[in-house]
């Protein structure tokens, strides 16, 4: 019974943490690329900045690289997958409408 109740709470968790990450992984992936080209983005980039750069993957209690690496990658892909949803919704809608 507890290891299916732990189950089900490290799933709600997983879900949320998508959700959150999701809206932060556009502005992280925006700042970013700002800093890229020498913008300094201001101190709105600051937090979006951070929270790329506070993903951290561990195994046995040290820094696991290769998970890390890849978590940051999907982070940013969310961002890729969240504009590309909202421009086939706009391409629906204008084909839809127009």
């Amino acid at each position: 019974m507890k290891k299916a109740l732990s189950s089900v709470l490290a799933l709600l968790l997983g879900l949320s943490a998508t959700t959150v990450a999701s809206a932060s992984s556009c502005e992280s992936l925006i700042c970013m690329a700002g800093k890229v080209q020498g913008q300094s983005g201001g101190d709105d980039c600051n937090q979006a900045i951070k929270d790329f750069f506070s993903i951290k993957r561990y195994h046995h209690g040290h820094l696991d690289l290769g998970r890390q690496a890849m978590h940051a990658g999907s982070f940013l892909i969310n961002a890729g997958l969240a504009a590309e949803r909202k421009q086939r919704g706009r391409d629906h809608q204008s084909v839809r409408h127009g």
